[in-house]
This record gives C-alpha cells, structure tokens and sequence, in this order.
C-alpha cells in the first residue's frame, strides 16, 4: 500500500508571526469595519498571544467571530495554542482519519511580508518546529522551512 502524504497544511503559533499585519492585510467591505480594524486587529493579536483578557476582549472577540464566522474562531483557538507541539498533535489528530503517514507542513514566513516583525525569529521558530514537531513525533512530521536571512557581517 501507497503511503498517504500530506504536504498541505501549517504549523506555527500566533506568537511567531506578525497577527497584526496579517488581520489587517485582508480586505473588508465594510466602512465602519475598516474603520475600526485597526482597534479589532490589535485586540485580536493581543488576545491570541495571551497578552490581554477581560470582558471588553470578550466583547471584541464575539464582535469578530459574528462578523468572520465560526471558523475564525476555531483558527483563533489553534493559534492561541502555546507549543508546536500542541498544534501537531492537533493537525495529526484531525488528520489521522485519513491513514496520512507523512505531515509536511508548512512554517509560515511573514517577516518579509508585513511592516510588523515576528516576535520570535524565523531560526528561533525552526529550532522549535524541529524540537516539539519532528523529534516529539518519531520522525512523521518534516516541516518544510522558510530560508532565514543571515547577516552578512557575522
């Protein structure tokens, strides 16, 4: 029998990339919602890295779940999650219906894409996926990295 390979499907935590420039790199048609996606983005960011709680970022948050959907929910929680390894264990969990051997996820690289960083470092990120993702999971997660800018002064 053919092994089953997913090559589809991403491992990285709110916390590794720039939430903020993303949520506000998607288009809304709304005026008032433009208006105040900076305010809903910023929250949001906040609240998925664990940052801030409270009634006015529960407010927020079902603002913004009724406005994007019950799937911007769940894409919420799974960022939320603080360790890869919770995010793989998920993926494979999801998945393991399918009889999929071999995860290849990919690690997302926005450090080049919006004006806000990552806070944590794309190397940083790689050592992280290698150590909670490949090592915890026997070898059935190899993650597809992004290439890392290296100074050429060092």
């Amino acid at each position: 029998m053919k092994p089953v390979i997913d090559v589809h499907e991403h491992i990285f935590r709110g916390r590794d990339i720039p939430l903020q420039g993303y949520l506000l790199s998607r288009r809304y048609d709304e005026w008032y919602i433009r208006l105040i996606a900076p305010f809903l983005a910023s929250v949001i960011e906040r609240a998925i890295r664990g940052e801030t709680h409270g009634w006015i970022v529960d407010l927020v948050e079902n603002f913004v779940y009724a406005y994007m959907g019950q799937g911007y929910r769940r894409w919420a929680e799974i960022l939320s999650l603080r360790d890869v390894n919770d995010i793989t264990a998920r993926m494979v969990n999801t998945f393991e219906k399918d009889g999929t051997d071999l995860f290849i996820p990919l690690m997302i690289d926005f450090e080049y894409w919006f004006k806000d960083p990552p806070r944590i470092s794309i190397d940083k990120q790689i050592e992280a996926a290698y150590r909670e993702a490949v090592l915890a999971s026997g070898g059935r997660i190899h993650p597809f990295a992004p290439s890392v800018k290296r100074d050429s002064s060092a």
